[in-house]
């Protein structure tokens, strides 16, 4: 198979295909990512391919000409958590007592990990702080607003005390945050502390 059959492939397939180069500019590179409705970069510096690598960390929206013409339901199960009731259920793919885990809300048997697959049934097991991370990009945290502080505050998510300082509220729960708290909410954390 030669590169156009590949290219051709992709493009078929409806794969997208993004470059972010550390040298000079590659043709073939740039050819793949124009063809694929990609995009080639090449790194000027450390700070520009950071950027540059961080900016595909976010899936593109689908194209409509691209995308499938429908969408499937993807079934799931909530399990609850049970502490402190021996029962049979599997480690991974392992028969075993325990008495932590997650019982299947279709099948009743428990497992020790999410997420995971039950082994009776086959229906996904996932908690929702696992979804909501997963579609972060697709639900991000509003902007919490800005107020500041003449007296001293306690941080909701750090417990530490904020003396005349900027604080951050939640327009959904009203907890405040410092701003360090703030920025690890909207930056890795993906979800409020005071909403979940």
């Amino acid at each position: 198979m030669n590169i156009a059959d590949s290219i051709q492939n992709l493009k078929e397939q409806k794969i997208r295909c993004s470059f972010v180069g550390l040298g000079a500019e590659i043709y073939i590179a740039r050819h793949i990512a124009e063809s694929c409705r990609g995009e080639y970069t090449v790194a000027m510096d450390e700070n520009h391919y950071r950027f540059s690598v961080k900016k595909h960390l976010t899936p593109p929206p689908t194209l409509a000409d691209r995308g499938p013409q429908y969408a499937d339901m993807v079934e799931m199960g909530f399990p609850r958590r049970v502490d402190g009731v021996p029962a049979i259920g599997y480690a991974g793919k392992q028969q075993t007592v325990t008495s932590q885990g997650y019982f299947c809300p279709r099948c009743k048997i428990k497992t020790t990990d999410l997420p995971s697959t039950c082994e009776i049934c086959a229906l996904p097991l996932v908690s929702s702080p696992h979804l909501a991370r997963s579609y972060h990009h697709l639900f991000p945290v509003p902007p919490f607003t800005v107020k500041k502080s003449t007296d001293t505050k306690i941080c909701f998510g750090c417990l530490k005390t904020v003396v005349e300082g900027e604080m951050f509220i939640c327009c959904s729960c009203d907890k405040e945050f410092c701003q360090e708290c703030d920025m690890y909410i909207h930056d890795l954390l993906h979800n409020c502390p005071g909403c979940c």
